[in-house]
């Protein structure tokens, strides 16, 4: 199977699990549901794939970046068009595939740190690892605080 093949699979399931969400309530089937749960793990697995192969690691970065945007915002006017619909989309998968490229590029200048002796490449690469992780500690102090 290539990459491609584990995409339309995961599409395919992924629809199947979301026919139980929208229609659990009218009496949708449970197994529509359990189709769906290896989705995510499909699709972070085509995404780290894709992370090997590309050819421009920055572009790669940024089309994920900006796909998190978009279903952050996606998700925000959903839930202001249809206040009382109980519409909860909290299932930003794209943000997740930043962050986990993010990790696979700090690992990538960290090994090269290492086999050129760069110091300054190891740092680096340190403080991108870690930054998303003092970035979410931040923000959940500051929504714990308000």
């Amino acid at each position: 199977m290539n990459a491609t093949t584990i995409k339309i699979i995961a599409i395919v399931l992924m629809v199947f699990d979301h026919i139980h969400q929208m229609f659990a309530p009218v009496g949708a089937p449970l197994w529509l549901t359990w189709l769906g749960r290896p989705v995510f793990a499909l699709f972070l697995f085509a995404a780290a794939d894709s992370w090997h192969y590309t050819k421009n690691r920055k572009k790669y970065l940024l089309r994920l970046l900006y796909g998190s945007w978009a279903v952050t915002i996606l998700s925000r006017i959903a839930g202001m068009v249809f206040p009382n619909e109980n519409i909860v989309l909290m299932n930003n998968a794209f943000a997740t595939f930043f962050v986990t490229a993010l990790y696979m590029l700090s690992c990538d200048i960290f090994v090269d740190g290492i086999k050129n002796r760069k110091a300054q490449r190891i740092i680096g690469a340190i403080t991108l690892f870690l930054a998303p992780i003092v970035i979410s500690s931040r923000l959940l102090y500051i929504i714990a605080t308000l």
